[in-house]
């Protein structure tokens, strides 16, 4: 059997990117010896209010892969949500790579409530597991 040694003093150089409207912090961490990288815990804008779904962040975090020529390798899930949903698939359309999730994160397949406006009876709905989807307008009865 061989034995692999770690070397340490190789340090990735890691950029943040902050989310103010989910108070999430996502990753872009390069590889110094090359130009992969791998982005962590992507999120997408979700405006609650309007029960619309937008890219801005995860645009940010594309524009930067690109304008410094990177690969992107990997978008790994380090975790899941109920208050943000990942833009690892929107990330992957644009740029390419693997998504790599940990086997015990569990999804949440029920759908996740936008907006509930009881006036006219109606509420937004999105579905986590197909968050390429647009948001979902239902009446609801009480």
């Amino acid at each position: 059997m061989t034995t692999q040694t770690t070397n340490f003093s190789v340090k990735p150089d890691v950029t943040a990117f902050f989310d103010p409207a989910t108070n999430t912090i996502s990753y872009v961490v390069k590889d110094p010896n090359s130009e992969s990288c791998a982005v962590v815990d992507s999120v997408m804008d979700i405006d609650y209010f309007a029960g619309r779904i937008t890219y801005e962040h995860a645009d940010e975090i594309i524009a930067f892969i690109k304008d410094r020529g990177l690969k992107l390798e990997w978008i790994i899930e380090t975790h899941v949500h109920a208050d943000h949903l990942s833009a690892a698939p929107y990330i992957q359309e644009q740029l390419g790579g693997k998504i790599g999730v940990g086997e015990n994160i569990k999804v949440d397949s029920r759908p996740l409530l936008l907006m509930r406006d009881p006036e006219q009876r109606l509420q937004a709905e999105i579905d986590p597991v197909r968050s390429d989807r647009p948001p979902e307008i239902r009446q609801f009865r009480e």
